[in-house]
C-alpha cells in the first residue's frame, strides 16, 4: 500500500506540478503557490487612502486622522490590483480554488500594516461576509481565509476576530457583472446585517476583503457597522482597482 500512495505522489508531481501562479517557475515544494522572486517583486505601500478624494492619509501616532475632504471611509491596500504577482494570487485564490493562495495574501497585509505603522490594539476585525449561496458555490469566503492568514502574522493578543458580527441578510447578484457604481450600490442596499450590535459599539473595526473596485460593498458593510455603533471601521484589502 505505502509504495502505491508513493507512486501515485511521483506521478501527481509530474502531471500536476507544483508552479508559481505569477511566472509558471516550478516551485517543488508543493506549501507555496508562488516562488520567491515574483513575491519580493510586489511592491508595499506605506499610506492608508481616503476613498473619496484618494489622497493618502498620514498616519500620526499610529493612529489615522479624518481626511479634509469628509469623507469618513479610508481604505489600506498593498497596492493596485494591476500589481504582478498580486493579481495573480488573487485570481487563484478567488476564481480557482488556490485555497493556498490566502497565505502570502494575509502575509501582504501584515507587511503593509507594519509599512503603514497603524496601532491595531483592540481593533474587531472582521471579513466581509458572503452571501449562503455563493460561499456554498465557491466553499469558502475568500476574505475569511485571507483574515485568518494575516492574523497568524500578527502578534497582538487584544486583537478580537469577529467572523459571524456581520451577516450577508440577503444574496445579491456578482458585483463583477454590475457595470455601473450606482447599480452596484443599489444591488448591496441594504444586504448587511449586524447580528450582535453590543460587540462592535463603540469599537474600532478592521474590515477585510480581498480586493476594493468600486467599493460599493466594503463601504455598505461598513455604513452598517458603523449605525451599528462602531467607533470607525478601516477597510483593508489585498488590492485596490
Amino acid at each position: 500500500m505505502k509504495s502505491l500512495i508513493e507512486l501515485f505522489s511521483f506521478v501527481s508531481k509530474i502531471l500536476f506540478p507544483n508552479l508559481c501562479v505569477s511566472c509558471s517557475k516550478y516551485l517543488g515544494n508543493h506549501a507555496e503557490v508562488i516562488c520567491n522572486a515574483c513575491y519580493s517583486n510586489i511592491p508595499i505601500e506605506s499610506a492608508f487612502k481616503c476613498y473619496g478624494c484618494k489622497k493618502r492619509t498620514p498616519t500620526i501616532s499610529g493612529k489615522i486622522r479624518a481626511c479634509k475632504c469628509g469623507y469618513k471611509f479610508i481604505v489600506g491596500a498593498p497596492n493596485h490590483y494591476s500589481t504582478s504577482g498580486l493579481n495573480h494570487l488573487i485570481t487563484a485564490l478567488k476564481y480557482k480554488g488556490t485555497i493556498k493562495a490566502a497565505k502570502p495574501l494575509g502575509n501582504l497585509l501584515c507587511s503593509f500594516i507594519k509599512e503603514s505603522k497603524l496601532k491595531i490594539a483592540n481593533f474587531i476585525i472582521i471579513p466581509v461576509p458572503l452571501s449562503k449561496t455563493r460561499e456554498k458555490e465557491r466553499g469558502y469566503n475568500q476574505a475569511e481565509l485571507i483574515t485568518f492568514e494575516f492574523l497568524k502574522q500578527i502578534t497582538d493578543q487584544t486583537l478580537v476576530y469577529q467572523k459571524d458580527v456581520l451577516k450577508r441578510t440577503r444574496d445579491t447578484l456578482s458585483q463583477a457583472k454590475i457595470q455601473s457604481y450606482e447599480s452596484r450600490k443599489n444591488n448591496l442596499l441594504n444586504a448587511f446585517q449586524v447580528i450582535n450590535v453590543s460587540l462592535i459599539k463603540g469599537k474600532y473595526i478592521l474590515l477585510i476583503d480581498d480586493v476594493i473596485t468600486s467599493g460599493a460593498t466594503a463601504i455598505e458593510a461598513s455604513n452598517t457597522l458603523i449605525k451599528a455603533g462602531a467607533r470607525k471601521v478601516i477597510i483593508l484589502t489585498t488590492a485596490r482597482a
